[in-house]
């Protein structure tokens, strides 16, 4: 009930303040995943209106709080109705705040969505209020007359970052012209120039042509990005030696073909673990799927691949990725990842078959938290150069983790305790917490048992038909 009230308020005073703009306001049917309202401007001096979607969210379950943007996070589904309505009219994503009722706007386009490896996210700047001094920005953008700002850039995505670091060497691509259109690596090194060509052309809609690099939709995007990292290292690390040598080996890696890089960057990515190789996944989906390679495509991720199908995408993992994958989260603190790509009813029963008990885990708990706020206030500190702004948010945290200490007894499981408290903050750092005192391996193993067998609907796929192989675990991504 609370949960509707938040969203009928968001609605009304979103409403409210459209309606001081002298626009139209037209509340939708609700449905499931259909925008909320439609919002008509009076007509112009040319005689045209204009009409944009709204999707309005309210309560801080919709959202995740960073320090300088909001992050939405949303599903497949909500994903592929968007774009359909993004055919039609422009729209923008509305959140509103109840911690303060203030309400913040985004302008939803492909720019600035970025893929998880389990959802679709979109980061609102806290720039973004909604009031009556957003109304020419947003005619701006429905009229066609914007252009991605500076906080922009930067929040989109790790080659927006990258791309904004002081690197000695730059790194830029093209589509070369004289060859179809095929992507052009492009070095430089003060007055040394050199270039990788790669046999491939993205499709018109894979291609950005204001950052001149794929979009994120194409499957070879995250391989890129990452391979501009080790290109990056690797001339940095050998002293920024002569691009002529450098050159050679890259074009001994990637021979030619994008594909290349995908395979090279997702073994290099996991050498040393006991993730299985980028040819066993290849494998693996051609064994269970009869395809052969003209009839999908494989993005690789960073554990896992996704293979694309004209029925289809489909997910290919397997124990040692999953593994690896929560060993990343759990030994960076990933409170975000914790929160978004793992599944709480795991853990839930993963604390409830080892059993902790007070005094053991409350002390663990309170050091985590005192290590996550030193850490945020150093990387604030990093940042922006001031944190007196954390100081209140610090304070609500302690209540709220001496409220979670003393409903302890009474609750049957921490771990949804932390979640149905505080699931942002207090639930991944009671994971991590649990994952402090248990044995690592033996969650771990736990996990994939309960996500492989229990949780998901996997398929088996055994390629050696060995006891002592890897399993690899197929499942369909459609929503």
């Amino acid at each position: 009930m609370n949960h509707f009230k938040t969203e009928r308020k968001a609605i009304y005073d979103t409403a409210g303040i459209f309606t001081k703009f002298g626009w139209i306001f037209r509340e939708q049917p609700i449905v499931d995943i259909g925008i909320d309202a439609l919002v008509e401007t009076p007509i112009d001096e040319n005689g045209k209106i204009k009409i944009f979607g709204l999707q309005i969210k309210g309560g801080e379950a919709n959202f995740q709080k960073k320090e300088i943007f909001i992050t939405f996070y949303f599903s497949e589904r909500h994903y592929l109705y968007w774009n359909a309505i993004c055919e039609n009219y422009p729209l923008f994503i509305v959140l509103q705040d109840p911690s303060n009722d203030r309400i913040y706007w985004q302008y939803y386009s492909f720019e600035k969505i970025a893929k998880t490896p389990k959802n679709y996210k979109i980061n609102i700047p806290y720039s973004n209020i909604l009031d009556i001094n957003s109304k020419e920005e947003i005619l701006d953008i429905i009229n066609g007359n914007y252009s991605l700002g500076f906080l922009d850039h930067i929040l989109e995505s790790d080659f927006d970052l990258l791309q904004n670091q002081n690197h000695k060497m730059n790194i830029s691509y093209k589509l070369n012209t004289e060859n179809k259109g095929e992507i052009q690596i492009c070095l430089q090194y003060k007055k040394q120039k050199a270039s990788l060509d790669l046999d491939y052309i993205p499709k018109k809609n894979h291609w950005s042509i204001e950052k001149s690099f794929l979009t994120w939709e194409n499957v070879y995007y995250y391989s890129l990005v990452n391979f501009e990292k080790y290109i990056i290292n690797q001339f940095e690390s050998k002293n920024r030696r002569s691009l002529k040598k450098l050159v050679t080996e890259l074009n001994f890696i990637v021979q030619g073909k994008i594909e290349n890089i995908a395979e090279f960057i997702f073994d290099f990515s996991n050498k040393g673990s006991k993730v299985p190789k980028y040819a066993e996944f290849i494998q693996a989906f051609e064994q269970h799927s009869k395809l052969n390679k003209t009839h999908y495509e494989a993005c690789a991720f960073d554990f896992s691949i996704h293979f694309k199908t004209s029925k289809g995408t489909y997910e290919v993992s397997t124990y040692e990725s999953l593994s690896e994958c929560l060993n990343y989260y759990f030994q960076n603190g990933s409170y975000d990842e914790i929160y978004t790509e793992t599944n709480e009813n795991i853990w839930k029963e993963i604390y409830i078959d080892q059993g902790i008990e007070k005094s053991k885990f409350i002390p663990v708990m309170q050091n985590e938290w005192e290590h996550y706020w030193t850490r945020l206030y150093d990387k604030i500190r990093k940042e922006i150069g001031r944190t007196e702004h954390l100081n209140d948010k610090k304070e609500e945290s302690w209540k709220r983790f001496i409220l979670f200490v003393n409903l302890f007894n009474d609750a049957d499981n921490a771990i949804e305790l932390a979640f149905d408290f505080d699931d942002m903050v207090l639930y991944p750092m009671a994971v991590i917490t649990m994952l402090r005192i248990f044995d690592l391996e033996t969650c771990f193993d736990e996990y994939c048992e309960y996500e492989f067998y229990e949780i998901n609907n996997w398929e088996s796929i055994d390629i050696y038909n060995n006891m002592d192989s890897s399993l690899f675990y197929i499942r369909s991504l459609e929503f």
